[in-house]
């Protein structure tokens, strides 16, 4: 939500509605909330308001009006691990996948790119060093365990699978 604020809802609703067309995401594209926003001309840091409310140079401010939007549930998720799960394995999925397809040679050019081209938290070490925090084994079966629930985007690639079948990480 911080990201979207930064460079505007209006560009965030574009980009989510041509993500949603080229995958045919069930789900259609942006949420009838953020078109409210819109409506209403919050746009982010550029109108002063969004999913924050920023005043200043200061730290910006939660935006309490976004929670009043039809179809806002409240702050927190009822299961925040299921939350977490849905936004951060993916992301460990398809940072496996870069290796998987030789796109670059070694994890640590994924996890570094991530970090600085993601905003992935550094202190986690990037995507493949939190993997292996977890153990592949973890991370393929809440992946299969999503992909049982909401659909084979979710399902991990075959990188994460060998190394959850060899009890192997991505840093030896």
């Amino acid at each position: 939500m911080r990201l979207i604020d930064e460079v505007g809802l209006d560009v965030g609703r574009h980009v989510a509605t041509d993500l949603a067309a080229r995958l045919a995401t069930p789900q259609g594209g942006p949420v009838p909330a953020m078109d409210e926003m819109i409506t209403r001309q919050w746009l982010g840091r550029k109108s002063g308001k969004g999913f924050y409310l920023h005043a200043g140079r200061g730290k910006p401010r939660l935006n309490a009006d976004v929670e009043t939007l039809p179809g806002v549930a409240a702050r927190q998720p009822a299961d925040a691990q299921l939350f977490h799960d849905r936004l951060v394995l993916p992301m460990i999925n398809e940072a496996a996948r870069v290796l998987e397809e030789k796109v670059v040679d070694a994890p640590e050019d994924v996890d570094f790119g991530m970090i600085m081209g993601s905003g992935w938290a550094p202190f986690r070490g990037g995507p493949l060093r939190y993997a292996d925090s977890l153990g592949a084994a973890k991370v393929v079966a809440d992946l299969d365990a999503l992909a049982g629930r909401f659909g084979e985007r979710f399902r991990p690639c075959e990188r994460l699978k060998s190394l959850a079948a060899n009890s192997g990480p991505f840093y030896a």
